[in-house]
């Protein structure tokens, strides 16, 4: 079992993501996020100033893609690398800012072996999570509900997609996620799981169907704004920005090997 975070960061800010902050439950200046749904304006105004988002319902947008993915990355790696169960129920999670002032996110509990299917694991996510956020973000920001929805859709398939280039198999996780994400009627059709070629292997690649509108805000126009999912970018640059990544992914994990010798 990978190691679980107490309270302070992981030692690989790479893993960080992925390695959840477990029982936090009685640990001093973290509380129920289910009480940062009173707080979401708050937090919203705080995105827009780091990011220099340009109303309220873009801040809202990029607000609720970290959180989408701080809330689940770490609950689809437990399941995916262990087969153990960690609860995103939002009476199970807890928030606290972080030193930049954005929520990091904690869970009461360890997770436990318990296998469940990985659409259960999605769905658990989305019904017991961040449904309740998506309701607060759009009543508080009038962030359309599709936009935030899209964005759920993009932070748990860039968790299938990094969890799959870190394995041996790097499309390992695609039908998983293609049949997970299908089943689900908020996720369904939102982004585009397919695969791309890289020296004769299968390599997971997203496609975002809806854009985060990252690109109106002033923090992303310094230098490059798209990322390689977005959706404004052909399908050809969008695969080319993959096939570079991925390029650089083999160097980083040339290297790493070399180190480990």
């Amino acid at each position: 079992m990978t190691g679980r975070r107490r309270d302070s960061p992981a030692s690989n800010p790479a893993q960080e993501q992925f390695t959840p902050i477990t029982g936090v439950r009685t640990r001093p200046g973290w509380r129920r996020a289910e009480t940062a749904l009173a707080r979401v304006g708050d937090m919203v105004a705080l995105e827009r100033t780091l990011r220099g988002a340009p109303s309220q319902s873009v801040a809202g947008s990029l607000f609720f893609l970290e959180y989408a993915r701080r809330v689940s990355w770490p609950v689809l790696a437990v399941h995916l690398r262990e087969n153990h169960w960690l609860d995103p129920d939002i009476n199970d999670v807890y928030v606290r800012p972080d030193p930049a002032g954005r929520l990091l996110i904690g869970f009461g509990t360890d997770p436990v072996h318990e296998a469940r299917s990985t659409q259960d694991v999605v769905d658990a996510i989305v019904e017991d999570h961040l449904r309740l956020m998506v309701d607060a973000v759009n009543v508080t920001t009038h962030t359309d509900r599709s936009v935030l929805w899209a964005n759920a859709a993009a932070a748990m398939a860039g968790a299938f997609l990094a969890l799959s280039w870190g394995s041996s198999d790097h499309s390992r996780y695609l039908d998983e996620a293609t049949e997970a994400f299908a089943a689900n009627a908020q996720l369904d059709g939102l982004v585009a799981l397919t695969s791309f070629r890289l020296g004769g292997e299968d390599w997971f690649m997203s496609r975002r169907r809806r854009c985060c509108l990252a690109i109106r805000a002033r923090a992303s126009n310094r230098g490059e704004v798209y990322c390689a999912s977005c959706p404004i970018l052909s399908e050809d640059e969008q695969g080319r920005r993959y096939l570079d990544a991925a390029i650089r992914f083999q160097a980083v994990e040339r290297v790493v090997s070399a180190d480990g010798l």
